[in-house]
């Protein structure tokens, strides 16, 4: 090999003859992603099980899930901790939980180590048809986040506290009748009793507040809600 091919050879990150996926390693370790996806598609080829998982990663942040899905059965299939996660995810996202939590169980088993890259940044965007980024999905389903599933639980507890609240005074959203009723003395009533009829409850007082009578006495008003 000429000296100049020698220079070129150190550039790419070692000799032709280097094992292509270390040679995928340094160009990630490096920031050089696509030297990097080259030559972990070569490692695949070459029959490597954690290879295959990194090409699928590479796959699934461009929006190629099928060929990320095949890459990641190629790696499981070898024996690859790496890829049987990447695989169970996959399948999670995709709705096909046996298969996922198979995956998962393989990947618990054999074990694995992180990539010289940060698979999120990956996915975090890639360019449309037209050059505008948009945002890719991580491989989980929504409500695997535990963020958001605390915050729909503090959502309901807050309306479920609402409604308790004002239980007494009638649920919101029903439609009701408002009578005004006068009467010489409501010193056994209060806010929050009920109207019955016949035994059943027909509706609910609302307000109270003193009136002036007919006849010049000071009696109370009941204000109503009748459902």
């Amino acid at each position: 090999m000429s000296s100049g091919d020698d220079r070129d050879a150190s550039v790419n990150g070692g000799s032709k003859d280097a094992d292509p996926f270390e040679l995928g390693n340094r160009h990630a370790e490096r920031g050089e992603m696509d030297q990097a996806e080259e030559a972990y598609r070569r490692a695949d080829e070459n029959g490597h099980g954690t290879a295959a998982a990194y090409a699928g990663v590479f796959a699934e942040a461009r929006g190629d899930f099928d060929e990320a899905q095949d890459a990641y059965r190629r790696a499981d299939e070898r024996g690859d901790g790496f890829g049987a996660l990447r695989l169970g995810l996959l399948s999670a996202a995709r709705g096909d939980w046996d298969e996922a939590k198979d995956a998962y169980a393989r990947a618990d088993e054999r074990g694995h180590e992180q990539p010289p890259f940060d698979p999120r940044s990956l996915r975090s965007k890639r360019p449309t048809p037209e050059g505008q980024p948009v945002a890719v999905a991580d491989g989980r389903p929504a409500f695997a986040n535990p963020v958001l599933i605390g915050a729909v639980t503090v959502l309901i507890a807050i309306i479920a506290v609402f409604l308790a609240y004002n239980a007494n005074t009638g649920l919101p959203f029903v439609p009701t009748k408002e009578l005004r009723v006068d009467i010489a003395n409501g010193s056994n009533l209060v806010v929050g009793n009920d109207v019955r009829s016949g035994g059943f409850r027909v509706g609910v007082i609302s307000d109270m507040k003193p009136v002036r009578l007919p006849n010049g006495q000071i009696g109370a008003q009941l204000i109503v809600h009748l459902d």
